[in-house]
Protein backbone atom coordinates (compact mmCIF):
# COMPACT_ATOMS: atom_id res chain seq x y z
CA UNK A 1 0.00 0.00 0.00
CA UNK A 2 1.24 3.67 -0.77
CA UNK A 3 1.62 5.70 2.00
CA UNK A 4 -0.71 8.42 3.01
CA UNK A 5 2.04 11.17 4.30
CA UNK A 6 2.56 13.82 1.95
CA UNK A 7 5.75 14.09 0.00
CA UNK A 8 8.67 15.90 2.46
CA UNK A 9 6.21 15.20 5.00
CA UNK A 10 8.86 15.75 9.05
CA UNK A 11 7.51 14.86 12.08
CA UNK A 12 9.61 15.92 15.20
CA UNK A 13 8.60 14.82 19.09
CA UNK A 14 11.01 15.34 21.82
CA UNK A 15 11.77 12.78 24.36
CA UNK A 16 13.46 12.51 28.12
CA UNK A 17 16.10 10.22 28.75
CA UNK A 18 16.09 8.07 31.69
CA UNK A 19 19.33 9.96 32.64
CA UNK A 20 17.04 13.78 32.65
CA UNK A 21 18.46 14.68 29.32
CA UNK A 22 15.80 15.96 26.49
CA UNK A 23 16.41 14.85 23.13
CA UNK A 24 14.53 15.83 19.70
CA UNK A 25 13.21 13.29 17.35
CA UNK A 26 12.46 13.99 13.70
CA UNK A 27 11.18 11.51 11.13
CA UNK A 28 10.97 12.66 7.60
CA UNK A 29 8.89 10.68 4.35
CA UNK A 30 10.67 10.84 1.12
CA UNK A 31 8.23 9.42 -1.75
CA UNK A 32 9.75 7.37 -4.20
CA UNK A 33 9.84 10.12 -6.63
CA UNK A 34 11.94 12.36 -4.75
CA UNK A 35 14.64 9.85 -3.76
CA UNK A 36 18.16 10.39 -5.02
CA UNK A 37 21.43 8.99 -4.75
CA UNK A 38 22.69 12.74 -2.78
CA UNK A 39 19.70 12.52 -0.56
CA UNK A 40 20.56 8.74 0.30
CA UNK A 41 24.33 8.76 0.63
CA UNK A 42 24.65 12.19 2.81
CA UNK A 43 22.01 10.18 4.93
CA UNK A 44 24.06 7.47 5.64
CA UNK A 45 27.08 9.77 6.13
CA UNK A 46 25.03 11.96 8.51
CA UNK A 47 24.49 8.53 10.53
CA UNK A 48 21.04 9.08 10.01
CA UNK A 49 19.18 6.38 10.39
CA UNK A 50 16.69 5.18 7.15
CA UNK A 51 14.24 2.73 6.52
CA UNK A 52 13.18 1.74 3.02
CA UNK A 53 9.29 0.92 1.88
CA UNK A 54 10.22 -1.63 -1.22
CA UNK A 55 7.76 -4.04 -1.95
CA UNK A 56 5.05 -2.89 0.42
CA UNK A 57 7.80 -3.84 3.30
CA UNK A 58 10.22 -1.78 5.44
CA UNK A 59 13.23 -2.68 5.25
CA UNK A 60 16.84 -0.92 7.50
CA UNK A 61 19.04 0.84 4.69
CA UNK A 62 22.48 0.59 6.41
CA UNK A 63 24.73 0.85 3.42
CA UNK A 64 24.88 1.73 -0.20
CA UNK A 65 27.73 1.35 -3.19
CA UNK A 66 28.14 3.76 -5.36
CA UNK A 67 30.12 5.21 -7.92
CA UNK A 68 31.42 8.95 -8.13
CA UNK A 69 32.28 11.26 -10.65
CA UNK A 70 34.31 14.57 -10.26
CA UNK A 71 34.27 17.04 -12.36
CA UNK A 72 36.12 19.87 -13.15
CA UNK A 73 33.83 22.62 -12.09
CA UNK A 74 33.80 20.41 -9.02
CA UNK A 75 30.38 19.55 -9.06
CA UNK A 76 29.93 16.07 -8.40
CA UNK A 77 27.62 13.16 -9.34
CA UNK A 78 27.06 9.68 -7.31
CA UNK A 79 25.43 6.54 -9.39
CA UNK A 80 23.99 4.12 -6.94
CA UNK A 81 24.73 0.50 -7.66
CA UNK A 82 23.18 -1.32 -4.60
CA UNK A 83 21.73 -0.54 -1.75
CA UNK A 84 22.26 -3.02 1.52
CA UNK A 85 18.94 -3.76 3.40
CA UNK A 86 18.26 -5.81 6.31
CA UNK A 87 14.98 -7.39 6.65
CA UNK A 88 13.65 -7.20 10.63
CA UNK A 89 10.97 -10.05 9.88
CA UNK A 90 14.41 -12.86 9.64
CA UNK A 91 16.71 -13.75 11.77
CA UNK A 92 18.87 -15.77 9.67
CA UNK A 93 20.08 -15.74 6.47
CA UNK A 94 17.37 -14.41 4.36
CA UNK A 95 17.94 -10.75 6.83
CA UNK A 96 20.21 -9.65 4.82
CA UNK A 97 19.17 -8.36 1.22
CA UNK A 98 20.58 -5.86 -1.70
CA UNK A 99 18.71 -4.05 -3.97
CA UNK A 100 20.59 -4.14 -7.69
CA UNK A 101 19.91 -0.70 -9.15
CA UNK A 102 20.59 -3.49 -12.44
CA UNK A 103 18.59 -5.83 -12.09
CA UNK A 104 15.70 -4.84 -9.18
CA UNK A 105 12.89 -2.80 -10.51
CA UNK A 106 13.33 0.99 -8.91
CA UNK A 107 9.13 1.67 -9.40
CA UNK A 108 8.52 -1.23 -6.63
CA UNK A 109 10.54 1.51 -4.09
CA UNK A 110 7.65 3.53 -2.12
CA UNK A 111 9.50 5.89 -0.38
CA UNK A 112 12.27 6.51 2.34
CA UNK A 113 11.80 7.39 5.87
CA UNK A 114 14.98 9.59 7.83
CA UNK A 115 15.45 9.30 11.25
CA UNK A 116 17.42 11.77 12.88
CA UNK A 117 18.52 12.31 16.86
CA UNK A 118 19.68 16.25 17.88
CA UNK A 119 21.05 16.43 21.53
Amino acid sequence: PRSTLFPYTTLFRSHVLSDGRSVMVSAEYIPQSAITPDLMIGALRDQHALLISWKSHLYVFYGVLFDETIFATGQRQFAVRKLFLLDPRFSDQRREIEFKRESDDWGKVEGLLTLAVVR
